[in-house]
């Protein structure tokens, strides 16, 4: 099942929407999807991974990626 989504719109008056899906996005396991603890599994191509760094603001924190949560 894919649920990407490329963008959320929602009102400025919405700080509580906001904080909580940055917590949700936060939370999510990345690894291995035959995990069942895994939240979301390796993009399928080298193009979709940079589609994603190009959309990523510059000074983002990454605390995690698949290859290392999977090794």
């Amino acid at each position: 099942v894919c649920g990407a989504q490329s963008r959320v719109l929602a009102p400025r008056s919405a700080p509580a929407l906001v904080e909580g899906l940055k917590s949700l996005f936060d939370n999510l396991k990345i690894g291995d999807p035959l995990d069942p603890e895994t939240d979301i599994g390796p993009l399928a191509t080298a193009a979709q991974a940079e589609k994603v760094d190009s959309r990523t603001p510059p000074n983002a924190v990454m605390s995690r990626t698949a290859s290392s949560s999977m090794s």
